[in-house]
């Protein structure tokens, strides 16, 4: 199917959700996969042919200096020229118009990446019959709203120009219910460090390199039941014991230089950990 198709199939809420980009959802496990799985397929499609409209445009109008040029030498009969002029400047419009929509409803690969994987692994453990609470905001992670801070240029070796903006991405939190009874809290955020590096090559040509740094905070409060678990040692955590619930507070900080989505075995883990040092109660 083309993107087109996928997102014609989409309904309102699915196609607000791509054009606004945020969403606060409160469904169970089940919908929510459903409600999240198309938006994600018509994401991956948009993806893989945004570029191939981005390349086509260009190449289109960059035709128009040669068409026009042969035209006016007399390389082709007169109407033949203006044809052509004509369908390269008409098909490198269309495509500018194809791959602007494309960006327009394209969204973090967060969704795809991290948020529907998780909510697939933790399918059968999440209480099916209660909703499960997401705040998602799908901007990209260096949108100009989410921009804190920016450097003036400065120069290092042999780039004579060097430029730092940074950005804060707090980009989802939720909770939910397992099926044991324990409350699940979590929060992810990324910091990034955008640093666009430009020099001169022996060419005399100025040549721009863009890197990043990224810094991922994932933060989960798991409450056990106290009748059900007794909490051993969990490495790093802050323990709030309670008469009913005992809370437990882990956090992950990973570096990345990319802005790829986080690995899921990286929020499952901490889950994990905080169950591994908790012993049921007999």
């Amino acid at each position: 199917m083309s993107v087109s198709e996928v997102y014609k199939s989409l309904n309102e809420e699915q196609r607000r959700l791509l054009a606004d980009k945020h969403a606060k959802l409160s469904q169970p496990v089940d919908d929510l996969i459903a409600f999240l799985k198309p938006i994600a397929a018509c994401d991956k499609l948009g993806d893989k042919t945004r570029s191939k409209f981005g390349c086509g445009s260009a190449v289109a109008f960059l035709l128009v200096i040669p068409f026009a040029i042969m035209w006016g030498n007399g390389a082709f009969p007169s109407w033949l020229g203006m044809i052509l002029v004509a369908a390269a400047v008409i098909t490198g419009i269309m495509l500018v118009r194809r791959w602007s929509w494309l960006n327009k409803i394209d969204v973090s690969n967060n969704l795809r990446g991290l948020v529907l994987p998780v909510l697939q692994l933790f399918r059968e453990d999440f209480d099916r019959t209660q909703p499960v609470q997401l705040d998602l905001d799908l901007r990209p992670p260096t949108d100009p709203a989410k921009q804190k801070s920016k450097t003036d240029a400065y120069a290092s070796g042999a780039y004579y120009k060097i430029i730092d903006t940074f950005y804060v991405d707090p980009w989802m939190t939720g909770e939910a219910m397992l099926t044991d009874g324990t409350r699940l809290r979590w929060s992810i955020s990324d910091s990034i460090r955008e640093r666009a590096k430009t020099k001169k090559n022996a060419r005399g040509k100025h040549k721009t390199k863009t890197r990043y740094a990224k810094k991922t905070s994932i933060d989960v409060e798991v409450a056990l039941k106290a009748k059900q678990y007794e909490l051993g040692e969990v490495a790093d955590a802050e323990v709030i014991p309670g008469e009913k619930k005992n809370v437990v507070r882990v956090t992950r900080r990973l570096k990345s230089d990319t802005l790829d989505p986080v690995h899921p075995a990286a929020f499952i883990d901490l889950v994990a950990g905080v169950y591994r040092g908790a012993r049921p109660v007999k």
